[in-house]
């Protein structure tokens, strides 16, 4: 993605105190919890206006942005991030303001597959249909293709980008 005439591009290998930058921005929007989101029968635009809402109304929108990405060439750093943030805040082209707006979406694509897939199993559990087969919590199962995986583990946490 260039803005304002620099490359920008996610950062892939995170550094401890990156990971704790950014869950703490997650934590903030709280887009860690969209189980509750989950139990109010939201169609997929809803959801996705749910999430790109509590991350609006968290005020963390340059900072997550500022976390996520960095000029081509450069390590993530704290101070970085907040030039990186002053930087995306005091643009004023469309196209730069449409390619942080793309960004962000990109972003929000993992919690929304996330709250949506919570919202699926969520109706499942409310529908009276006949009990699905049981798996012990962490009981491995092989795929078709002789993968293994385990039946209850979580989606893992969302990437910064796709």
């Amino acid at each position: 993605m260039i803005v304002h005439s620099q490359p920008y591009v996610a950062v892939h290998d995170l550094t401890f105190e990156h990971q704790i930058a950014m869950t703490k921005l997650i934590r903030q929007a709280k887009l860690d919890h969209l189980a509750d989101l989950a139990t109010q029968g939201l169609d997929d635009d809803a959801l996705a206006e749910a999430i790109a809402g509590r991350v609006l109304d968290a005020g963390v929108t340059l900072e997550l942005l500022a976390t996520a990405l960095v000029p081509e060439g450069e390590a993530w750093s704290p101070a970085l991030a907040e030039r990186t943030r002053l930087t995306f805040a005091a643009l004023t082209s469309r196209a730069d303001q449409d390619a942080l707006q793309a960004a962000l979406a990109g972003l929000l694509y993992s919690f929304f597959l996330r709250g949506r897939a919570l919202s699926r199993i969520s109706r499942s559990y409310s529908d009276p249909g006949p009990p699905a087969a049981a798996r012990p919590i962490g009981a491995a199962s092989t795929s078709a293709s002789g993968a293994r995986s385990s039946a209850n583990s979580p989606a893992g946490t969302p990437s910064a980008l796709p």
